[in-house]
């Protein structure tokens, strides 16, 4: 992979733009104790070039981030998810107000990344997968091995032995794009 292949990808930005250009990204997750999982992809987001970026805690939000202070910090249960796009998962837990906000987001009509604990409460609730795979907005799936595992229902070793197999059984299963990972 080389710098080349994105040229098209890569546009440079209008003179006159501001953040408000560039689209929105809101990132849940963070229950006590794993709010730094929550600022890590929050950052990532505003580094790729989202415009606004809103990190919403599960736990009490902090009042800002000192590395990256343009981000914006939020309590999720208040947050609104009317616009850009949601990632739901890192740091999130398993309580019921963790529960709570996948399905919420899996309610949402906006595109929907699901990664690490949002992926383990949808493995553990039928009702979810439900909402998951009657998504009519793009939803994209980022499980490592043992979390396609549980969702699949099968071993660890078995996803290992057939991780493109997987993944197209839980593409079509959620009605999502997977990430082999």
């Amino acid at each position: 992979i080389t710098p080349a292949l994105f040229t098209d990808v890569f546009i440079a930005r209008a003179h006159a733009s501001h953040k408000g250009s560039f689209g929105d990204v809101t990132v849940i997750g963070g229950a006590a104790g794993m709010s730094g999982a929550v600022l890590l992809a929050a950052r990532m987001s505003a580094m790729a070039g989202a415009g606004r970026v809103f990190a919403a805690f599960a736990a009490a939000p902090p009042a800002f981030d000192p590395v990256h202070p343009e981000l914006m910090c939020r309590d999720a249960t208040a947050i609104e998810l009317h616009q850009g796009a949601v990632v739901i998962g890192p740091g999130l837990g398993n309580a019921r107000a963790a529960h709570d906000l996948v399905a919420r987001a899996l309610s949402s009509h906006l595109p929907l990344v699901l990664d690490s604990d949002a992926l383990n409460l949808v493995a553990q609730e039928y009702g979810l997968q439900q909402r998951l795979a009657r998504r009519r907005a793009p939803s994209l799936l980022t499980p490592h091995p043992a979390e396609a595992a549980r969702l699949i229902g099968s071993a660890t070793s078995q996803v290992q032995d057939n991780r493109l197999s997987v993944a197209a059984e839980l593409a079509a299963r959620f009605n999502a794009c997977v990430i082999d990972r």
